[in-house]
């Protein structure tokens, strides 16, 4: 029988210690911004610089890839962008 009690007491006092821990690490997270809100400061904005003497033709989305096509007197550029980090994947020139 006082075991019965004992184990009866420490359920109670694990339980009333997991309330504890759960309330303080809900309320941590309710306090943390960027757990409830998108970062509006984050810029998601890519500069491309066009190659000289060149105007855009077209632009294509490809796939994981969008192509940029620009047109120039005496050559056109075909640019391969992977559009998640705004990097150059490969520059076709086209000579006319």
């Amino acid at each position: 029988m006082k075991a019965l009690k004992f184990l009866v007491v420490f359920m109670g006092v694990l339980i009333i210690i997991g309330i504890i821990t759960l309330s303080i690490s809900l309320i941590n997270k309710i306090n943390n911004k960027k757990f409830y809100s998108y970062d509006l400061e984050k810029d998601n904005s890519i500069i491309l610089n066009a190659p000289n003497y060149t105007t855009l033709k077209s632009l294509y989305s490809l796939n994981n890839t969008v192509a940029i096509e620009f047109e120039g007197i005496n050559e056109s550029v075909i640019l391969l962008l992977d559009p998640k980090t705004g990097k150059t994947l490969q520059k076709i020139i086209i000579k006319h």
